[in-house]
């Protein structure tokens, strides 16, 4: 029974934080965009991107103390919800993102280059 209590306490906490995900996502005049892929370079990617495009609201999943327990249906959900997601460079975790966006007919750019990342979110910004 403390087994059970557990998982419905954890899934009434993430259910309530899923909801603010989305609520934050929904009330933006700026379009939004899902941040994924490489961790690797310190996030100097993510700052440079973030940084340089404030006419977007940007969703950053990256937490260095990530897990899928307390991260997963917060990730899912703004990936289902945002208006443009990117890869950069992305690992195994974007290839199971990947997977999940496919399966639910989600497009979503992937990119090696980070100058031709930005031309696109140039582009998007038109």
């Amino acid at each position: 029974m403390k087994h059970l209590a557990k998982i419905q306490s954890e899934f009434i906490r993430s259910a309530g934080v899923l909801k603010n995900v989305i609520d934050e996502i929904k009330n933006q005049d700026k379009p939004s965009i899902f941040l994924g892929g490489s961790c690797d370079d310190n996030n100097a990617w993510r700052k440079n991107i973030k940084d340089k495009f404030d006419d977007f609201f940007f969703v950053d999943p990256y937490d260095i103390k990530w897990s899928p327990e307390e991260n997963i249906y917060e990730e899912l959900a703004a990936l289902l919800n945002v208006d443009h997601i990117i890869f950069y460079s992305g690992g195994e975790g974007t290839k199971k993102e990947k997977t999940f966006l496919n399966d639910a007919n989600k497009e979503y750019k992937e990119f090696d280059d980070l100058n031709e990342l930005k031309a696109y979110l140039k582009a998007i910004k038109l």
